[in-house]
């Protein structure tokens, strides 16, 4: 099927292409790792003077590797902290396969991606979705419980006792049924559990890759790594309109936005820059690439779209103005006989 050609990507029926940049190397010439010998120790017990330990993984590195790259390292190894007696580093809040990747980095320059690596931070994100997504309809099944129990209590009062005043036991409880005492709040039946609510699966979405570099960036910028957060932003261009369609779309940039603060604007950059020149490939069709639920879920994202449009507006009337600014020489075209007629000038 025709594409339509832009920006070296083409679109075929709404998804963008970019199977050629599999074959372009995402390392120049800046990035030739300092020490090349350094590769060889990555992960090797032998002359570490460090361990890093990550959700039950433990990892051997090399302070005179890791410290000089990340300020992160530098000052849990340099300062008064007890990891600098210990040489030990306890990662609380990260994941292994991140760290493994930050690592492979500082050890190699750069750092591989593969399904295998994608599989894990899938599992990773649904996991960490998975339990808030139970918790929040854990939250509403009860609240609806509750609710339904409410009612049935008022329904069955009313039945039984018409003309005798409703105690305050009997609005919480069926007459008869198994509940003897009622949450005071929905809040209160969450905290208190419920024999009806199971857990639902999580979703099975392949991560897109894009994902993938945008947890790198992260994960480096929590780390202090300049160095890896210019490779994911290079990993990230590459990869971020590649095979796009409307899901892997809508969760890159989701990530983008929520794992980014508002005055880092790397990744967010790029984001805005491939969107807005791959604009009308991502909102052509009936179910377009970049649809307008998209914008309402993600208002950041919406913000700075609307910013980058008026700003396009207004650098293209800027230009139009002085293409045709009054007393500038205008090509008039030909005349009747074939010949020039030369230059006029607008009034």
């Amino acid at each position: 099927m025709p594409g339509e050609e832009l920006r070296g990507e083409t679109v075929f029926a709404g998804v963008i292409n970019q199977g050629q940049l599999d074959e372009i190397s995402l390392n120049s010439d800046d990035d030739v790792v300092e020490n090349n010998h350094s590769s060889s120790f990555f992960l090797s017990p032998k002359y570490s003077d460090l361990t890093i330990i990550c959700g039950g993984e433990v990892f051997s590195a090399h302070r005179a590797v890791v410290c000089p790259r990340s300020g992160y390292f530098a000052r849990a190894c340099d300062g008064e902290f007890k990891e600098a007696s210990t040489r030990t580093i306890e990662l609380i809040n990260q994941q292994p396969i991140l760290i493994r990747k930050v690592l492979e980095y500082l050890y190699m320059g750069d750092y591989t991606t593969g399904n295998r690596d994608l599989e894990s931070c899938r599992l990773m994100l649904d996991s960490e979705q998975g339990l808030e997504e139970e918790l929040l309809d854990r939250e509403e099944w009860i609240a609806e419980d509750f609710r339904e129990a409410r009612d049935i209590a008022q329904a069955s009062s009313a039945e039984h006792a018409p003309n005798k005043a409703v105690s305050e036991e009997s609005r919480t409880a069926p007459r008869g049924g198994p509940l003897c005492v009622s949450p005071s709040t929905p809040q209160d039946a969450v905290a208190a559990g419920s024999d009806l609510i199971t857990a639902l699966p999580s979703g099975m979405q392949t991560l897109h890759i894009s994902c993938f570099h945008t947890l790198m960036y992260s994960t480096a910028d929590y780390f202090q790594i300049e160095g890896l957060k210019s490779k994911a932003m290079k990993h990230f261009r590459a990869s971020f309109l590649k095979e796009a369609d409307r899901e892997s779309f809508a969760d890159a940039v989701t990530k983008v936005y929520s794992l980014t603060i508002e005055n880092d604007r790397g990744l967010r950059d790029i984001v805005m820059e491939l969107t807005m020149d791959n604009l009308q490939a991502l909102r052509k069709g009936t179910r377009p690439i970049l649809d307008n639920d998209i914008l309402k879920q993600i208002p950041d994202f919406m913000h700075d779209l609307c910013v980058a449009t008026l700003d396009k507006y207004i650098e293209s009337k800027k230009r139009l103005d002085y293409k045709f600014r009054p007393g500038k020489p205008v090509y008039t075209g030909f005349g009747s006989n074939g010949r020039p007629r030369g230059f006029g000038s607008v009034q």
